[in-house]
């Protein structure tokens, strides 16, 4: 099986795995079994990932759109209209809550979203390629071309530099208090897009972060999730052999990046081992296995893991009820169970049928103050500088404000010369942001005042010491 292979798992009496693999002569392959024996399989098929819903598993081929029944049957569900020959598609597999399922392809005539429901194929012409394709509340499509998203059915779109398109990439998308963000990678310039929530887009470059021992290739699969508990969501992706998260404005998370054995396979999984516990990572490495990191103890790895397989991993692991499965490229399944798993964030590539998208609650705003850790204006232990010291001439300065604030840095030697001022403006409350300071000032100690004026007119400032090195 290939390495962007997926698996599928069901509870049905005619299969309990199904197994989806690309080959680069033949095309899709799709395999199921029951009790260890292989019962069925088809081929040719396109190099869409197929969707699972409610046990029944869709794919595509040069008739149309299969369903996979839960009987172990395979019926042509919906064929391709009379003269429709698609040449390829761009994207998964997507479904929506009524049974529509959705794929980019094309044609001879350009790019087109394809459509099915109750038996049908709706066929609509794009200008541009699809490069990515979520659906938002299991109701609105979330539409990626190179250099622009939409949500269709909220008004909501985005525009950003153009994308390069050599690499296949998936976006996500993800609803919180302060309304719809997104991600969208960039893999082969070495970075991602934030879609933000007030429809801005923000470049994250990953070569900023050097300094923390970041370095390699992007995944063009990141997730997104709170794995902080502050209600806002998160980026988190793979960057060669290290994990990064970062939230909505770029800034890295406390405790991260995180280094790992090996490079990534797939996509990182997000759960709850224990019950109201911080997030679990689980990710897949090139070297056929599993590890998992407690992001309540200082990221450091679970007990028990690394899971091995022995040989290569074909796609992401899932996990289901209080199991892990995995698939290998020989074909084999593998299965961990948990005595407990009370919450999937995120548990399988490209998440709940295909959809990309996770809600995150809102989190109340109890007991802010002093006594929990708060000052103020600025949060406590959030407002400091990395790298430190400064030797290549940059650092970036950190804060997070109680509540929305305009921020203003002033840096002075200790003399108390004035050596530059920074009017960042105003910046969202409850989340960290970052601001780069590039400096040609020379070997010494400096202090850096952060001031923060909250809407309301309080203000309150915080000194950082930094030193530089020439």
């Amino acid at each position: 099986f290939s390495d962007d292979g997926a698996l599928f798992y069901s509870e049905g009496p005619g299969f309990d795995f199904a197994a989806f693999s690309i080959d680069p002569k033949e095309g899709g392959l799709l395999v199921w079994s029951k009790n260890g024996a292989t019962t069925g399989m088809v081929q040719p098929l396109f190099a869409a990932q197929p969707v699972e819903v409610d046990g029944r598993i869709t794919v595509l081929g040069n008739e149309g759109f299969q369903t996979l029944g839960a009987d172990g049957s395979i019926q042509l569900a919906a064929p391709l209209p009379p003269g429709l020959v698609i040449e390829r598609t761009t994207t998964p597999l997507v479904a929506f809550s009524d049974d529509t399922v959705l794929v980019g392809a094309e044609d001879s005539s350009g790019p087109v979203l394809l459509a099915m429901r109750n038996g049908l194929v709706e066929v609509e012409r794009m200008s541009e390629r699809i490069l990515s394709l979520a659906v938002v509340d299991r109701l609105r499509s979330a539409i990626v071309h190179s250099s622009s998203a939409e949500i269709r059915g909220l008004g909501i779109t985005w525009s950003f530099e153009a994308l390069s398109q050599q690499t296949p990439i998936q976006a996500a998308f993800s609803r919180n208090s302060e309304g719809v963000m997104g991600v969208v990678p960039d893999p082969d310039r070495g970075r991602i897009i934030i879609l933000k929530e007030d429809g801005s887009a923000r470049i994250v470059d990953v070569a900023e972060f050097s300094g923390l021992g970041v370095d390699g290739a992007v995944s063009p699969f990141p997730v997104l999730a709170d794995l902080d508990d502050d209600g806002r969501t998160d980026v988190l992706f793979a960057v060669g052999s290290t994990l990064l998260a970062v939230n909505v404005d770029g800034a890295v998370l406390n405790g991260f990046p995180i280094a790992l054995r090996e490079r990534t396979a797939g996509q990182p999984l997000v759960v709850e081992i224990l019950q109201d516990s911080p997030p679990t990572v689980i990710v897949a490495s090139t070297d056929g296995k599993l590890d998992a990191y407690d992001l309540g103890t200082r990221r450091h790895r679970v007990p028990g893991f690394p899971l091995s397989i022995a040989t290569r991993l074909a796609g992401s692991p899932i996990v289901t009820g209080n199991s892990l499965l995995s698939l290998s490229s020989t074909g084999t399944v593998s299965q961990w169970d948990f005595d407990s798993m009370p919450g999937i964030v995120w548990g399988q590539s490209l998440g709940t049928s295909n959809n990309s998208f996770i809600e995150v609650p809102a989190k109340p705003l109890i007991g802010i103050g002093l006594a929990s850790g708060m000052g103020r204006v600025l949060t406590k232990g959030e407002t400091y500088n990395w790298p430190n010291p400064i030797q290549d001439g940059f650092t970036w300065i950190r804060f997070k404000p109680r509540d929305r604030s305009s921020i203003e840095i002033t840096i002075v030697d200790l003399a108390g010369q004035l050596i530059d001022t920074i009017n960042v403006g105003s910046v969202p409350g409850t989340i960290a942001s970052e601001v780069k300071w590039q400096t040609s000032a020379g070997s010494g100690v400096y202090l850096a005042r952060v001031t923060a004026t909250n809407e309301t007119g309080q203000t309150e400032t915080q000194l950082i010491k930094m030193a530089i090195i020439r």
